[in-house]
């Protein structure tokens, strides 16, 4: 009789660990399958990248807007002397670029949405509006001997990253004359894309050597709108429709007012902010990483929600299955290995239908109706299952608050990881909480074995 009650307490060890086996085997089939679904996000997720790089290059894509920069060809004398002690020149061309000591900038964004199947891309028109005030330029800061100063060879370059947004020819005055346009950029020294104005001797600096420059532009974009504080004090002013706008680049707006309405921002950048000077040699300085705009951001990235869902994936099947094997345990009853299956089957197709219906109606309903729908559908099954309500409402509560808690943390994305482990902690506290007083060895044993075990 002892060897009996013994080889029964070997057989509950064993059919526990075999329970428990089965079930990680599961979960790990399971996560692969979850590991699938992720790339299906990526694909989507891809197929909705091509669409926005479709659209915005026939559109404009972002456009950064750079100067207008003063390029003026001098003549440099060099001194040489031989081994004789013979003093000769030799003359080389040149390139100065000049920065204003002044640049305001104040623009209209109009955002447009523009749709390809499915997916929507958000496009925007700008026109913008600009002054600049050029000093007599200090050519004794380059520290070289000009022979000669080719005013009348010099150019305004005024530059746009993307020549296909431009709608039409910027209109710009010097000294209040207006300066004819010509397609594309002289010298890409500074800039590599954009307008040339080339001077013209009817147009002479003010009697302080000085020069007032105005500008119009007009271009198409997509995404964002950036600008080169390239002035010694800079200032630009935006205003727009768009709700939702991320300030990005080198500085942030010194005021800015976000309404449901649409935004305005402002920034001001001294030269002080920026690691170049307003006067060098042809290509001695780079400016592009001075930068700073606003994007058009669309404030719903549904593939960035799934695929962050899709992440707690382990968690969900983890804690829905150590649900059921509380239930077998508490109930005395036996779940087999191919309703376990069939559940952890319903929580990944969730993240399919998850991700399917967004694309179509939107995150926050689609979330909405792919958890009603599977917490009914496993809710419904482990009634059936166990032909009892009790476990079944039960298991239907756990699963709503699980959903629940998983929708928040997806919101709040900057305390995801606080909540998520005060959450876990919280659970795990409770399972332990509620198991205390459990005999593991006794799980799913028969009345028979009890009595054997009571002789």
């Amino acid at each position: 009789m002892e060897q009996q009650k013994k080889n029964i307490v070997r057989q509950r060890k064993s059919a526990i660990t075999g329970k428990l086996i089965t079930i990680g085997v599961i979960t790990a089939v399971l996560m692969v399958v979850a590991g699938s679904i992720r790339g299906l996000i990526y694909e989507r997720e891809s197929l909705q990248t091509n669409a926005t790089e479709d659209i915005s290059s026939s559109w404009g894509c972002a456009q950064t807007v750079t100067g207008p920069i003063i390029s003026v060809p001098l003549i440099e004398r060099v001194e040489q002397i031989d081994s004789n002690k013979k003093v000769s020149y030799r003359f080389s061309r040149r390139i100065v670029n000049i920065l204003p000591s002044e640049l305001k900038i104040s623009g209209t964004v109009k955002p447009e949405i523009r749709e390809r199947g499915i997916y929507k891309v958000a496009l925007y028109n700008g026109n913008l509006i600009g002054t600049a005030h050029f000093n007599a330029p200090e050519f004794e800061k380059l520290k070289l001997t000009t022979e000669k100063i080719l005013w009348n060879e010099a150019w305004i370059s005024l530059g746009v990253n993307d020549v296909k947004g431009i709608t039409r020819k910027a209109v710009l005055t010097m000294n209040g004359k207006p300066l004819a346009a010509e397609p594309g950029i002289r010298r890409k020294d500074v800039v590599e894309t954009g307008f040339t104005f080339p001077f013209t001797a009817e147009i002479p600096a003010k009697a302080d050597g000085s020069f007032d420059i105005a500008f119009d532009l007009n271009v198409n974009g997509s995404g964002s709108l950036n600008f080169i504080p390239l002035g010694d004090e800079t200032a630009v002013s935006l205003t727009s429709s768009w709700p939702s706008p991320g300030f990005c680049g080198a500085v942030l707006p010194k005021e800015h007012e976000i309404q449901d309405s649409g935004f305005t921002a402002s920034w001001s950048v001294l030269n002080f902010n920026r690691d170049y000077p307003q006067i060098w040699l042809e290509d001695a300085f780079e400016v592009s990483a001075s930068s700073f705009g606003v994007n058009l951001v669309q404030t719903v990235d549904g593939y960035q929600l799934v695929t962050r869902s899709v992440k707690y994936a382990l968690l969900f099947i983890v804690l829905t299955f150590t649900g059921f094997f509380l239930i077998e345990t508490f109930r005395r009853c036996r779940l087999h290995p191919i309703q376990y299956t069939l559940v952890g089957s319903a929580q990944t197709v969730f993240y399919i239908l998850l991700l399917s219906m967004s694309e179509q109606t939107g995150f926050a309903i689609a979330y909405l109706v792919a958890s009603i729908a599977i917490i009914l559908m496993i809710t419904l099954y482990t009634a059936a299952i166990l032909r009892k309500k009790g476990p079944a409402v039960i298991m239907g509560f756990v699963l709503t608050l699980l959903y629940s808690v998983l929708y928040i943390l997806l919101q709040l994305e900057e305390y995801s990881l606080l909540l998520g482990s005060v959450v876990l902690v919280i659970v795990l506290a409770g399972i332990m909480f509620g198991t205390r007083n459990v005999d593991w060895f006794s799980v799913g044993r028969s009345s028979n074995e009890e009595e054997l075990e009571e002789m």
